[in-house]
């Protein structure tokens, strides 16, 4: 969450959908968030993404794939959570 706030630019809420008020409130209570809250799933899932996939320079220690292996994982978990609460 911190290398997208380092990329941050203008275009990041309109990709992510949240303004970077809401990132910053939600980045300052790590690692203690729920993710079933729509903001804090957006805003996960925004940084893996934009960090993952877009064209921001990651960080050296940052490797992409590992950003995207991370991302694909926590979207498993959160389908598996999804499909037991049914």
């Amino acid at each position: 969450m911190a290398a997208l706030l380092d990329a941050w630019d203008w275009e990041v809420p309109t990709r992510i959908g949240v303004e970077k008020p809401v990132y910053l409130r939600i980045f300052s209570q790590w690692p203690e968030l729920d993710d079933s809250e729509e903001d804090v799933m957006l805003s996960i899932n925004g940084a893996l993404n934009e960090i993952g996939h877009a064209q921001y320079k990651a960080p050296p220690d940052l490797q992409r794939q590992s950003v995207l292996e991370v991302m694909q994982r926590w979207i498993e978990i959160r389908r598996e959570e999804k499909n037991q609460s049914f």
